[in-house]
């Protein structure tokens, strides 16, 4: 009788959605999911969430929907500290523009399971009672709408080669914040960090509580890339964070500026004039992930799945 797999659930904003990837299966969680025979792997990411809404988000799957999960791993982005000064979360879980609450108390409110900034109407998740169906399915499809736009876009407009060096000015706040000449923009970021820092305490105090263990992952823009910024601020301030709460600490950052050439390993791994991994990224990240896990978890199966 084959073993019982656990369940990993998986959730970030594009980068772990899988954003202008046309296929699902060649976003770094399917590859994870199919590498790994004793894990069934879900994705829960969505375009533009940060730490707020992977809070909201987790807590309405295991508590309102009582999804059953062994393991949560946060893909955090470098455009987090930005979103997250977009949004709070009430008491009730529920996700509010920032000062929303405060003026007037949850009545703004979004309730985790519509928090895609993008999709358009409510969300309906399955009920518990439908969590031996595909819930992958369900999650793949529905947690933001708007992956349908995608997979048309790319069917329409096909990435191009890249022709010249990567563009440092594309979505500059969100990718140069760490070190932009810009006080102003490296103020907000760092408050907007600390929020982020907020947010992910209360997902670890709400996993803890279940007894369900928490894997944290950094990864770097185009931007880091190129300027060689391998001791981020996002590195050290997660590295900590996952220190002073008993966290799993994944960091891609060397895997990613380990080339003497900045420039090839962007055309290599990213989408031509993007911030997002192309087909090759993704396929790196899974497997670098996975290597980095096996090392502090050397029971780990890997071997692939048959058919």
């Amino acid at each position: 009788m084959a073993a019982q797999r656990t369940r990993w659930l998986f959730i970030g904003d594009s980068f772990t959605y899988g954003a202008g990837i046309p296929n699902y299966g060649d976003s770094f969680v399917a590859r994870i999911d199919k590498q790994l025979p004793c894990v069934e792997a879900l994705n829960a990411g969505v375009s533009s969430y940060s730490p707020a809404n992977y809070y909201a988000k987790v807590r309405y799957f295991l508590e309102t929907e009582q999804l059953k999960v062994d393991r949560v791993v946060v893909f955090v982005d470098m455009s987090d500290p930005i979103d997250e000064l977009k949004r709070r979360v009430d008491a009730a879980g529920k996700v509010a523009r920032a000062g929303a609450i405060a003026k007037s108390g949850s009545s703004n409110a979004t309730p985790a399971s519509v928090l895609a900034p993008r999709a358009s109407g409510k969300l309906d998740p399955p009920s518990s009672s439908a969590e031996n169906t595909s819930f992958r399915q369900w999650l793949r499809d529905h947690s933001l709408s708007v992956r349908l736009a995608y997979e048309v876009k790319d069917w329409i407009l096909p990435p191009v080669k890249l022709e010249r060096d990567f563009d440092l000015d594309i979505h500059r706040a969100k990718g140069m914040w760490p070190m932009d000449g810009d006080d102003g923009l490296r103020r907000r970021a760092k408050t907007g960090l600390a929020r982020a820092g907020q947010s992910m305490d209360r997902l670890a105090t709400f996993l803890q509580a279940r007894g369900v263990p928490l894997v944290l992952a950094v990864y770097p823009w185009p931007h880091q890339i190129v300027s060689g910024e391998e001791n981020s601020i996002q590195v050290r301030f997660w590295h900590d964070w996952s220190e002073r709460h008993g966290v799993k600490f994944i960091n891609l950052f060397p895997a990613f500026l380990s080339s003497p050439s900045p420039q090839d390993i962007i055309r290599r791994y990213f989408i031509a004039g993007d911030v997002h991994w192309n087909e090759a990224g993704h396929a790196y990240v899974a497997e670098t992930f996975l290597r980095l896990l096996a090392k502090i978890e050397p029971a780990l199966c890997t071997i692939p799945k048959s058919g």
